[in-house]
């Protein structure tokens, strides 16, 4: 579903209004903390810092495609 940002994606998908999430850490960190929703894994190449607990993407046996993230 399209969104004007992430955060009202990560609220709605947290209230399990949607199945699946890529978003950026910032919007999400809060939510993955209190234990709602789940973190599968992260798409940079190592653990992210703020969330060390959620494995990435080839550790969780996801095969995912080099994601970045660009401001315009």
């Amino acid at each position: 579903m399209p969104y004007r940002s992430g955060a009202p994606s990560v609220t709605e998908f947290a209230a399990g209004n949607s199945d699946l999430l890529i978003s950026n850490m910032p919007e999400c960190v809060a939510q993955v903390r209190s234990g709602r929703p789940r973190a599968l894994a992260v798409t940079g190449p190592r653990r992210h810092a703020q969330l060390p607990e959620v494995p990435t993407a080839p550790e969780a046996g996801i095969a995912a495609p080099k994601m970045t993230n660009r401001m315009r």
